[in-house]
């Protein structure tokens, strides 16, 4: 049993690693923005460096306000009050998470819990997030038959919270032989928080899944695409409506792969990396990712690829574990973290820039489509004159037979 005022020692991951229990990710999570959620993921990494304490009512973690901000390119200027805001959206939500039997095995109920219970936050950059004991299994205990892990670094490019949602929703099948997951549609209108925005399906899809599938695709480590199904009854003679939506997923690393490896091949490695994986915070792409690239340096054809990468995924993967570090000298432990933080800064710049021209260009079209609708107002101006115009000459012809001063001798 943890004691009151006991620092929790988070179990070692990489620091950009998020463990999230599937029953969150599958819950309702809607009322965020983009930043909101970025805010929890990050709560949940080894990045905020803030420290973990139990308390009576709970748990509460302490961190710097501006290790979040720059994560998102923020001007931190401003931080206060960007944070505040965050954490009001961010304890005003409640997710329904199931209530199991004490074996575990049956659903009982369900109940009602906050992402945090209460916050504080100081302009001298600093907050403090309180966590619920009833809360904080699902965020922080691993789970390896029920948790997905995810990468914080890739996740806080996307600019849309809809393409968060649907990217760690398909990542919760990451493991799987058959990267298809079939969503019926108002439970994912439920899932992306919009189920009473979009009555339309076009509007839903417009601003919801096309938005998704090109960042997704764009900023991520897999390929996405999806699929409009209509398994409802037509109403009258018309079309019958979409019902469920299916998505597939592959990683990118698969797709070049597929020119290397046979699809039973592919099957067959990836369910070795989740083998290998199992008993750590490691994420089973990862390594097949790591593998892929190892083999390739030797074996460039079709011909022994396989074979050598499932020997490399047999053998000793202590390098990709991080273990031989540990057997670095203090000079050459120095130097590669000199080389790290350098690639970590001209990535970092590389996704500001990015960031930076996709607002511009954001901001281009709203303007765009600001001057269409004035124009548009104009013309509707214009049109209704011409109209009343044309209204009073026709009045005023039947009133007086048509004479322009009907007084006049």
């Amino acid at each position: 049993m943890t004691t009151n005022n006991a620092i929790i020692e988070r179990r070692p991951m990489e620091k950009d690693l998020i463990k999230k229990d599937n029953r969150v990710i599958e819950g309702y999570l809607g009322g965020f923005d983009a930043n909101t959620f970025k805010l929890l993921l990050f709560i949940c990494t080894d990045l905020n460096k803030g420290t973990l304490v139990k308390i009576d009512e709970g748990y509460k973690m302490t961190f710097q306000t501006g290790d979040f901000l720059k994560t998102i390119d923020f001007n931190s200027d401003r931080g206060y009050t960007e944070i505040k805001k965050h954490l009001q959206k961010l304890r005003s939500v409640t997710i329904s998470l199931p209530i199991l039997s004490e074996d575990g095995t049956k659903e009982i109920g369900y109940a009602g819990v906050g992402f945090i219970d209460r916050f504080k936050v100081f302009k001298r950059g600093e907050m403090t997030v309180y966590i619920s004991d009833e809360m904080m299994p699902y965020l922080y205990e691993f789970n390896k038959n029920g948790t997905t892990i995810l990468k914080y670094n890739l996740m806080k490019q996307f600019d849309s919270y809809h393409s968060l949602r649907i990217y760690e929703l398909l990542m919760r099948w990451q493991n799987t032989d058959h990267k298809k997951v079939t969503i019926e549609l108002e439970d994912l209108k439920e899932k992306l928080g919009v189920k009473n925005n979009y009555k339309l399906f076009g509007a839903f899809e417009k601003y919801t899944l096309a938005v998704a599938k090109k960042e997704i695709n764009e900023k991520s480590d897999i390929l996405m695409d999806y699929k409009k199904l209509a398994l409802g009854e037509a109403k009258g003679k018309g079309r019958k409506p979409i019902t469920h939506i299916e998505f597939s997923f592959k990683f990118k690393q698969v797709k070049e792969a597929e020119e290397l490896l046979t699809d039973k091949q592919i099957v067959e490695l990836t369910k070795l990396c989740v083998e290998r994986v199992k008993d750590t915070d490691k994420a089973p792409m990862a390594l097949y990712d790591w593998a892929f690239a190892q083999t390739k340096e030797k074996v460039n054809n079709k011909k022994g690829f396989y074979k050598y990468m499932k020997a490399i995924l047999e053998g000793d993967i202590a390098i990709f574990l991080g273990q031989l570090t540990m057997n670095l000298t203090p000079e050459k432990r120095a130097r590669k973290k000199a080389e790290d933080i350098c690639k970590e800064l001209t990535e970092e710049e590389r996704q500001q820039a990015e960031r930076r021209k996709m607002r511009t260009q954001e901001l281009r079209e709203k303007e765009e489509r600001e001057a269409e609708a004035r124009l548009s107002q104009e013309h509707e101006k214009l049109q209704k004159g011409e109209s009343d115009a044309k209204r009073i000459s026709e009045e005023f012809a039947r009133k007086f037979g048509g004479q322009l001063f009907p007084n006049a001798d």
